[in-house]
């Protein structure tokens, strides 16, 4: 053997060694690690109305409201492990994180399938004591070991780290993966050299090169986070005041002391503008999105300020404790509500503003509406 092979063969053992597919836990499940600060820079937002099987679910859309399609979740292949066990627990497992839910979509290349299916990968908030973050649920049922790798065409970046995730899913006898046969140690096959250049590309797209899109807004623990400990109703607008123009209230917000980014989700409404930041708020992480519409002078103003709290883990009995405790914090700074003809709501009528303390399935918002 020449030099040069030699010296091949000991930098594709180094590589292969030194090669780790870094995981984090989040609750009860195992997340890509170089993936948990990455959000799409375009996504839409739906309810998750239904579970067909573990990659197959029905949504509705926010915008136009009443939209509703069939999504097939892009990546996975749930044929095998839905039979491995009589319950079917790849279904069982999206049933209990996404129907009910707010979920957030992305696509790709491909629009739909041949059955008329769209394509989409499926993101969904959760909050830890480490922060907030948007999880790829494509990416959780294939490490987690409840869905295997589709032989489709995708995103090369996720698709690298679909394959990684799902075989440390093998590897690691995740899920219903259990009677899988992983590859037997110290084999020189040639399937080792194909997975040290896919090790590779997973460095080069995820390491060494940033991947395109944005960073979700909750970037850091609570205690990181300004606490905001409102005593007025104008505390929570962090000393901005409605019709402001959006670089107003960008700096408005710097001035308090807190990041924002400008994004174009138009969620919770029909808006034309949106900046987020975060806060800590009642002992929680809050994204607080400050929404922009046209004003009579066609210049774009300040319409609404929507704090929303969103934490998929929270079980139901928990969030509805919390929103009781809400009610109890707002009246105290904002006096006593006002009856609501919707459950879950109570509302606050002000000169200029109107406030709505509303909780959903798994998430509460506290909206403040301009009504001038």
């Amino acid at each position: 053997m020449t030099k040069r092979g030699v010296s091949i063969l000991v930098l594709l053992a180094i590589v292969l060694s030194a090669f780790s597919f870094p995981v984090t836990r989040i609750g009860q499940l195992s997340y890509p690690t170089d993936l948990l600060r990455y959000f799409p820079s375009f996504v839409e937002e739906a309810q998750c109305t239904k579970v067909i099987d573990g990659k197959t679910i029905e949504v509705e859309y926010f915008l136009p409201v009443g939209r509703r399609e069939r999504l097939s979740l892009i990546g996975l292949d749930v044929g095998n492990t839905s039979s491995y066990d009589s319950r079917d627990l790849p279904l069982m497992l999206t049933k209990q994180y996404l129907e009910g839910k707010r979920i957030y979509l992305s696509y790709d290349w491909e629009g739909a399938n041949s059955d008329g299916e769209i394509l989409a990968y499926v993101w969904i908030p959760v909050s830890t004591e480490g922060g907030g973050y948007f999880l790829c649920w494509n990416a959780v049922m294939l490490l987690n070991g409840f869905a295997e790798l589709a032989n489709d065409n995708f995103d090369t970046k996720l698709k690298i780290l679909f394959y990684e995730a799902s075989l440390f899913a093998r590897e690691n006898k995740s899920g219903v993966l259990k009677s899988q046969v992983s590859q037997e140690p110290s084999k020189e096959k040639i399937e080792e050299m194909e997975y040290v250049v896919k090790k590779y590309l997973y460095d080069f797209y995820w390491k060494e090169k940033a991947p395109a899109g944005t960073v979700s807004v909750v970037k850091k623990s609570i205690e990181e986070l300004k606490t905001l400990k409102p005593e007025k109703l104008s505390d929570f607008f962090l000393k901005t005041e409605w019709d402001m123009a959006l670089n107003q209230v960008s700096n408005a917000i710097e001035e308090y002391g807190v990041e924002n980014t400008k994004t174009n989700v138009n969620y919770p409404g029909n808006y034309l503008a949106r900046l987020d930041t975060s806060l800590s708020l009642f002992g929680k992480t809050w994204i607080v999105y400050f929404c922009f519409d046209l004003m009579a002078n066609n210049t774009t103003g300040l319409k609404a300020i929507i704090y929303d709290f969103d934490d998929t883990f929270l079980p139901s009995d928990l969030l509805a404790k919390y929103f009781d405790t809400l009610k109890l914090e707002l009246s105290s700074i904002l006096g006593v509500f006002e009856d609501s003809t919707k459950e879950n709501e109570v509302i606050w009528n002000f000169e200029n503003t109107k406030v709505v303390l509303k909780k959903y399935s798994s998430w509460i918002i506290i909206g403040f509406y301009s009504v001038q």
